[in-house]
């Protein structure tokens, strides 16, 4: 079959007819389609000196002609004046109206693009490529088509089309009902162009970003001024989350930080004062979710969010302190009142930084902070005292309440939250070992597990030296158990008169808080009689080691009988000094103090006090005048209990303070803790600024918080020892000397 040869002029009429169809969306016929194609097929594969120029003279012999090339002008020419005729069309339409018309359109020019391209495919193959071969700036058809689109149409309607989709977004905003899907599509073609012009996205984006700033910024100023933070902080989280999801939808997430950005600029950080003066109030209000939002805004608010950390730890010391001071003035020697008003606050706050802050670190130092100087600075005077009190009370089987083994636990755990945050630990320590000493000395300890398992939660707050002479105690009554029970078996062995119920307890002089007796009292001799016993019994066992006798804390039952009525005999709990006092009774109803301080070798102020504790329990009788040596005691034959056993060597008055020379005796072992501490640090140091050096004493020392004032007195007392020196030629620097 012959091949058939077409000039442009031949083919162009009913290429151009197709094309133009197909640029407007208008449904093509199969054969126009064919018509298009055949033409422009003829045309393109026409030989070259055939070819029909249209009046134009052909080209000089040597000239480079590409095939095509007049086909593809006329068609981008057709191209661009349907786009120019579109532009016209919408000059005087706005807002949706305009969105709409660049929606509808874009769509027809998109897809038209892509049939156009595939109806020249063969002008794509041949001329475009040896075109583009040979360095002609040309694209295949579908591309023209769309850098056209942008040359032409978005150029011209690029401000009224940005303007219009931003006011659109703006009445979204304000809840107005918007074609959101029409101005999404506007949104995803300005992407789908990025290749055309990588700037109409860009553009876009930062007109958008602008248009956030300036809403948020005006909306937000508005809205504060006339309503509360909680009704704020809830229009905040609205807000965010219609511009997060907008903002994430329209731009594809390609702007979702610096959206976030904006908001919290706008919506927060110029708003941080006005949060912050209110913040006291909702924490006082305990509105705990408000103070939440707080929180999660100021997240990434470095700055307000350790102003709002400061603001949250300022307000727990200052209701702390109306607290201690109320409960203070309830009974401010009460250690139960002062520890349960600490605890009341600690739990209240910790709430509270659970709940609102999430246990944030930040949050929480701000409130161990706030609290271990409420512990220390507050209405009460002497916490280490109250709470060594508190302590003995609540494990002091004979005073404290009956409690489960999970509520005791409970319990220590309390005490030991204000434990750590005391600064005097040194002086809780001195109160408290005495107090344990004569829990286990007398038996009055809860539990010698409930004690092991306190002095573990302070070897794991202070370290072991802290709680070692502690432990020590406990040890010691444990094994003072197995002693006891090898003296009986001692006793039983050797034939020798084994003491009724006698039990010693043989105790380390370096652990225990007791103070030799300093009195010759005259233990009686039924009494002597075991110590000798006992003594010979612990010598042999332990040979080198001296027992010095400790009679002021000896303690007794002996059974009285004052007369022959059924509730004129009882068994009395007393002490050695007590007992001696008994004893001199035994063969007679009355006895002047004179003679009964003859017999034991008490002092006068001594057996004074001891002598009041019977006559005040009525077991003795005096005229009632100011007791003197002539003083006549007489034994109450009339006594009558209806209880069976009276304890009388407890009925003591309560805990004195410590005296000067204990108060001397602490300030000197603080000396010499703080000493040693600056020797091992520049003993590892070797050389060291001053204010590091004080920086690491105070962070190696547990047991108190020390001043800098001791410091520098320690620092200078072992400069005069030659410990240290001061380095020449360096201001403020320390060297140790080996």
């Amino acid at each position: 079959m012959e091949q058939q040869h077409a000039g442009l002029e031949e083919v162009w009429p009913r290429v151009r007819q197709g094309a133009a169809r197909v640029l407007a969306g208008e449904p093509v016929a199969w054969d126009q389609w064919m018509a298009v194609y055949t033409g422009m097929y003829q045309y393109c594969t026409t030989p070259r000196g055939q070819l029909l120029y249209g009046g134009a003279p052909k080209p000089e012999p040597g000239s480079v002609e590409v095939l095509g090339e007049a086909l593809y002008e006329r068609l981008a020419v057709l191209v661009r004046d349907h786009m120019r005729d579109l532009l016209a069309t919408s000059t005087n339409l706005t807002d949706e109206d305009l969105v709409n018309f660049y929606d509808k359109h874009w769509v027809t020019v998109h897809a038209a693009s892509r049939y156009l391209s595939h109806l020249f495919n063969y002008l794509n193959r041949h001329y475009v490529s040896e075109a583009v071969a040979k360095g002609k700036k040309v694209q295949v058809i579908e591309k023209m088509c769309l850098y056209t689109w942008v040359e032409e149409v978005v150029a011209g309607m690029r401000a009224r089309l940005v303007a219009a989709l931003l006011g659109l977004v703006l009445l979204k905003r304000e809840g107005k009902p918007v074609d959101s899907t029409c101005v999404l599509k506007v949104f995803q073609s300005f992407g789908s162009l990025t290749e055309m012009d990588s700037s109409l996205l860009q553009n876009l984006t930062s007109d958008y970003l602008k248009n956030v700033e300036q809403y948020y910024t005006a909306a937000s100023a508005d809205f504060i001024s006339s309503h509360s933070i909680p009704e704020y902080l809830r229009k905040i989280i609205e807000w965010i989350t219609f511009e997060t999801e907008t903002s994430k939808s329209l731009l594809q997430n390609s702007t979702g930080k610096e959206v976030a950005d904006i908001l919290e600029q706008a919506l927060v950080h110029k708003h941080v004062d006005a949060f912050l003066a209110d913040i006291p109030r909702l924490i006082e209000q305990e509105l705990f979710e408000d103070i939440g939002k707080v929180f999660n805004l100021f997240a990434k608010v470095q700055s307000a969010g350790q102003q709002l950390q400061e603001s949250f730890g300022q307000h727990v010391f200052t209701v702390g302190t109306v607290t201690m001071k109320a409960a203070s003035e309830k009974n401010g020697h009460d250690p139960q009142v002062f520890v349960e008003a600490l605890l009341g606050v600690h739990k209240k706050y910790c709430a509270i930084a659970a709940q609102a802050f999430h246990n944030d670190p930040q949050f929480t130092h701000a409130f161990d902070k706030a609290f271990k100087r409420l512990v220390n600075e507050n209405a009460f005077s002497a916490p280490a005292e109250l709470l060594a009190k508190y302590t003995d009370v609540v494990l002091n089987k004979k005073g404290g309440k009956s409690v489960s083994d999970a509520e005791m636990e409970g319990i220590l755990n309390d005490i030991i939250i204000i434990f750590k945050d005391l600064d005097d630990k040194d002086i809780f320590q001195s109160f408290y070992s005495k107090m344990l000493a004569k829990r286990l000395i007398y038996g009055a300890s809860h539990s010698e597990e409930v004690e092991c398992s306190l002095i573990g939660k302070f070897k794991n707050a202070c370290g072991f030296e802290y709680a070692a002479k502690l432990q020590r105690m406990v040890t010691d009554i444990s094994i003072n158990k197995d002693l006891n029970e090898g003296f009986i078996t001692y006793c039983e062995r050797e034939r020798k008169p084994s003491p009724a119920n006698f039990h010693a307890f043989v105790l380390a002089m370096g652990a225990w808080p007791l103070n030799a007796c300093t009195t010759n009292f005259n233990i009686p001799i039924e009494l002597r009689l075991c110590e000798e016993l006992f003594s010979g019994y612990y010598t042999l066992q332990h040979s080198g080691r001296k027992l010095t006798w400790l009679h002021q804390l000896g303690q007794g039952d002996v059974r009285v009988r004052f007369n022959d009525k059924p509730k004129g005999c009882c068994i009395l709990q007393v002490s050695a000094h007590q007992l001696a006092i008994l004893l001199t009774f035994e063969y007679r109803n009355t006895v002047t103090l004179g003679e009964i301080q003859d017999e034991t070798q008490l002092p006068q102020d001594l057996l004074n006090a001891t002598l009041d504790l019977l006559v005040r329990a009525k077991v003795f009788l005096t005229d009632g005048s100011p007791l003197t040596k002539t003083t006549k005691v007489k034994f109450n034959t009339g006594f009558q209990s209806a209880k069976g056993k009276l304890m009388l060597f407890g009925r003591t008055k309560a805990q004195p303070k410590p005296d000067a020379a204990e108060q001397k005796l602490i300030l000197e072992s603080r000396k010499w803790q703080i000493q040693a501490a600056i020797v091992r640090i520049m003993k590892t140091r070797k050389e060291l600024a001053h204010t590091e050096l004080m920086d690491a004493v105070s962070k190696q020392i547990v047991s108190f918080q020390p001043k800098p004032q001791l410091i520098k007195i320690c620092i200078n007392k072992l400069i005069e020892q030659e410990f240290l020196e001061r380095v020449k030629d360096k201001q403020d620097v320390y060297a140790y000397v080996a």
